[in-house]
């Protein structure tokens, strides 16, 4: 048996940016480290990464999501899950804008395309469910909603911009559209 906890990007606040992919802000709920997971569980992690943009622009731009990717090793897993936000996003305030969806995709061993809970496997949710089987080979690709952003976005220090593309945060595509920022501006 394997209990897994996701983590998701918090909101944005009035003083700072949202935390990113966290549990909880005062919680004792950690990530299980890839390499402790894949000993223990028969899944291999192929990826595991921020998503660019999932954090919601603001003056103090909302904290990021997730994706995980996995292949199945075993024979049989029966999965089941609850997790949220995958129809609504999650809210900014005060003018910032909404964070990123969560997803559940399932990508079966011998198929070309990913597809949600409800198209694999006929369930009404894409985040909650129970009793799924996932067979050797099959990929399951995870992502948490990013965070609502705080405040205008064109609001945001330049600096805060320049180090969220640095830090591949932000795409140059958001920082134009968003905070109003090419490359290369002061």
């Amino acid at each position: 048996a394997c209990y897994d906890l996701e983590v998701v990007g918090w909101g944005g606040r009035a003083f700072a940016d949202g935390n990113d992919a966290v549990d909880s802000i005062n919680g004792n709920c950690r990530t299980t480290p890839v390499e402790v997971f894949e000993t223990r569980f028969p899944w291999r992690v192929e990826q595991l990464a921020f998503d660019v943009d999932s954090g919601g622009a603001g003056e103090f731009r909302g904290g990021l999501g997730y994706s995980k990717q996995m292949v199945c090793l075993n024979d049989l897993i029966t999965v089941s899950q609850m997790t949220d936000r995958h129809l609504s996003k999650p809210w900014g305030l005060n003018g910032g804008l909404e964070g990123g969806c969560g997803a559940t995709l399932v990508k079966k061993a011998n198929a070309e395309t990913w597809q949600t809970m409800p198209e694999a496997y006929g369930k009404i949710s894409s985040s909650r469910y129970a009793n799924v089987d996932i067979l050797r080979g099959d990929r399951v690709r995870l992502t948490t909603p990013g965070g609502g952003g705080f405040g205008d976005p064109k609001q945001r220090a330049r600096e805060s911009v320049q180090r969220d593309l640095r830090e591949g945060y932000i795409s140059a595509e958001s920082a134009k559209a968003n905070y109003g920022y090419t490359e290369g501006q002061v």
